[in-house]
């Protein structure tokens, strides 16, 4: 499940487009958080509550092109 958006990697500073856990386990601890980006993400399952703000952050900030 993805519960943050451009997450530092304290290790390397990278910058990396999610951060997300385990479904239905929760954030458990740093050993069951998994740093991804966009172009990794083969099928999205179920998509959230999104307003306009959303949509806008989604597209201006992450680059991305809602459809």
């Amino acid at each position: 499940m993805i519960y943050g958006r451009q997450q530092k990697e304290l290790k390397s500073d990278k910058v990396w487009d999610y951060i997300a856990c385990l479904y239905p386990e929760r954030n458990l601890s740093e050993e069951y958080m998994y740093l991804f980006n966009h172009d990794q993400i083969e099928k999205v399952y179920f998509i959230g509550f999104q307003d306009d703000g959303e949509i806008m952050f989604v597209e201006d900030t992450l680059k991305l092109k809602m459809s």
